[in-house]
């Protein structure tokens, strides 16, 4: 048999069969059971039962035309003629045909024989057809393109086990976007900066909230300068960035005339003045580049928290003058006066925690520590690379950049 199709066959194919065992009554099918000479094969006919008769199916080898009420066809395919190569792709263990026949070259299946009805076809491994029931037939599946567990209604298939790519979902909003579906939460974002307010809130497909989102992690949907991606304020009593904290220093923050690069976890001592300290900020800009000071050793220290004594030891070893040391010190950013030349770690970590972040106005060039590396030179960090070197305690190429406590 051929089952032939002119619009859309995909995979699994549920069709009416008649098995057709008992002795045919030609009269009968011939509209002829009133004629008693029923051995007379050659008994003629009226030309319009003739051509009436030419039009129908023979029951040897019916040709069933017209559309097939179909969805899926489980199995590789094998068995199928007359379809086009680039009208067949795989879903899973089942095969999918697309497209559009013509009256001349329809897409057709060979059919078995047998079959009752209500039964479907499906093609095997070996890619032989037969008729099964429906109730093995398998489930209906839905394609889950965006991957969000929701599919798409309007692309079906029937398989035994369900496909990759497939769920038995069918209720997707939009299947290329995988932040829409019907359980989706929308957030009203009345301020417009991009975060939501997790108090007012709609689900569904679509929404009528203004400014809608899927965040909800804003703490004040009236002021755009309040969200998750600011940087806290210090003193304001407002928390800014809305991790439930007020005034908190953090990175980069301007705080107590400079811009914090280092957070200590405990309050620690960190200018050698005895008090306990939460931190340290770099200045906002650079100091005027001077020589780091004359040859000679004075035993100054490497470490985080060295770098106020250092700075301390050298102005006492070198008294008056301009030097790094002293010029570091006479900053006044802030309205402070406690600014000291950071050591050599002190410097790294000003690099970590704002030039590498682009904060802090650093230019791509040497800055100046106030650790020594030997009675001639100092120790200097890129603000481009972090990268340390040895610099000449003569030379005044190298820019300072001095910090406070707070």
């Amino acid at each position: 048999m051929k089952i032939k199709k002119y619009l859309l066959l995909i995979l699994f194919v549920q069709i009416n069969v008649q098995v057709y065992s008992q002795v045919v009554n030609k009269n009968g099918q011939q509209g002829l059971e009133n004629v008693q000479n029923t051995s007379d094969l050659n008994k003629p006919i009226s030309s319009a039962t003739q051509a009436a008769l030419d039009l129908k199916a023979t029951i040897a080898s019916p040709i069933f035309t017209g559309t097939v009420n179909a969805t899926a066809f489980v199995g590789d395919g094998s068995g199928l003629t007359g379809i086009s190569g680039d009208a067949i792709t795989q879903a899973g263990t089942g095969l999918i045909i697309s497209g559009t026949g013509t009256v001349a070259d329809p897409y057709t299946i060979e059919l078995p024989a047998g079959g009752t009805e209500g039964q479907v076809l499906t093609i095997g491994g070996d890619g032989i057809p037969a008729w099964a029931d429906a109730s093995a037939g398998g489930s209906i599946y839905y394609l889950d393109d965006d991957g969000d567990g929701y599919g798409d209604i309007n692309t079906p298939i029937v398989a035994v086990t369900m496909p990759s790519g497939y769920v038995s979902d069918n209720t997707d909003c939009d299947d290329t976007d995988s932040t829409l579906y019907p359980t989706t939460v929308w957030y009203a974002d009345v301020d417009g900066d991009g975060y939501g307010d997790a108090g007012n809130s709609e689900t569904g497909c679509t929404t009528t909230l203004a400014n809608a989102t899927h965040d909800n992690t804003d703490c004040d949907d009236t002021d755009a300068t309040i969200n998750p991606d600011q940087l806290e304020i210090a003193d304001d009593r407002i928390d800014n960035d809305c991790d439930g904290e007020t005034d908190e220093a953090e990175l980069g923050q301007l705080r107590g005339g400079g811009l914090v690069f280092y957070i200590t976890s405990t309050p620690t001592d960190l200018d050698g003045d005895g008090d306990l300290d939460n931190g340290l900020v770099a200045a906002t800009e650079d100091q005027t580049s001077v020589y780091w000071g004359s040859n000679g050793t004075v035993g100054t220290a490497l470490n985080l928290g060295d770098g106020g004594n250092n700075t301390n030891q050298i102005i006492a070893a070198k008294g008056g003058g301009t030097y790094a040391a002293s010029v570091a010190r006479a900053y006044a950013g802030g309205g402070y006066s406690d600014w000291f030349l950071p050591s050599k770690i002190e410097l790294k970590i000003m690099y970590n925690s704002l030039a590498s972040q682009g904060l802090g106005s650093f230019t791509s060039t040497w800055y100046t520590s106030s650790s020594e590396v030997d009675s001639t030179r100092f120790w200097a960090c890129g603000m481009s690379s972090g990268r340390y070197g040895g610099t000449n305690k003569s030379s005044n190429s190298n820019k300072i950049r001095a910090i406070r406590a707070f």
